[in-house]
C-alpha cells in the first residue's frame, strides 16, 4: 500500500492564494521526485509514487489519445505514457520500459527524429501530462488512494540538480514553477473530503 507522510515533516507559509484564507498559515510539504530511485525527499515523505518514473506496475497507466481515439496503450510509469505521446505511432514500444529509458529514448530520437508537439492530439504538454495524470490517478487505483492521503499538504517535485528542469519541478532551489506538484491536485475528485 502507498501510504505518504502528511504530517509536519516539512512546513512553510502555504503560497497558494484562496478567497478564503486572510492570511498566510503553515502548511505541511510532501516532496517528491523519483528519478528512478528513491531521494531523501522521497524517503521523508514516503512519496516515491508521485514520481513520474515510479514503477506502478505493468498496465498501470492506460491510456488513449485524441490522434487515435480507438487505440489504448498500457505503461509502468507516468513517464513512458508521457514521452509516448510525443511518438503515439511506436507507443506500444513504450508500454514496459522504466521511467529512465523513456527519458534517455527522447534525447536519443530528438536527434533521429521530430517529436509531435501536438502531444498526440492533446495540443500541449501541459495538457498530455494532464490527461497521463488522470490516468495515473484514474479513481479507486492504489496510487489515487495515496494521492487523497496527501489531503491539502503543498506537493513540490524537488529536483536533485540546479538547472535540470525548471518547468515540472522546483529547480532544486525553489525557483522553478513545479507545475507537476501543481498538477496533481487537479487529479484528486472535487468532491474529496480531507
Amino acid at each position: 500500500m502507498l501510504e505518504p507522510t502528511v504530517n509536519d515533516v516539512f512546513v512553510f507559509p502555504d503560497p497558494r492564494v484562496s478567497n478564503d484564507r486572510k492570511e498566510s498559515q503553515e502548511i505541511g510539504i510532501v516532496a517528491f521526485y523519483y528519478p528512478g530511485y528513491e531521494t531523501l525527499f522521497d524517503h521523508a515523505c514516503r512519496s516515491s509514487f508521485l514520481g513520474n518514473f515510479y514503477h506502478l506496475g505493468p498496465g498501470a497507466v492506460k491510456l488513449s489519445a485524441p490522434a487515435c481515439p480507438d487505440v489504448e496503450y498500457s505503461f509502468c510509469n507516468a513517464e513512458a505514457a508521457f514521452q509516448a505521446l510525443k511518438y503515439w505511432d511506436q507507443a506500444k514500444s513504450y508500454e514496459y520500459i522504466s521511467g529512465e529509458e523513456a527519458f534517455e529514448r527522447k534525447k536519443w530520437r530528438r536527434n533521429v527524429g521530430k517529436a509531435d508537439r501536438s502531444y498526440a492530439g492533446f495540443g500541449s504538454n501541459w495538457a498530455g501530462m494532464r490527461a497521463v495524470l488522470a490516468a495515473k490517478f484514474v479513481s479507486g487505483s492504489p496510487a489515487a488512494e495515496a494521492l487523497i492521503q496527501t489531503c491539502d499538504t503543498f506537493l513540490l517535485e524537488h529536483n536533485v540538480k540546479l538547472g535540470r528542469d525548471t518547468f515540472w519541478s522546483d529547480n532544486c532551489d525553489g525557483e522553478g514553477k513545479n507545475f507537476l506538484g501543481r498538477n496533481f491536485r487537479k487529479s484528486i475528485p472535487s468532491n474529496t473530503k480531507f
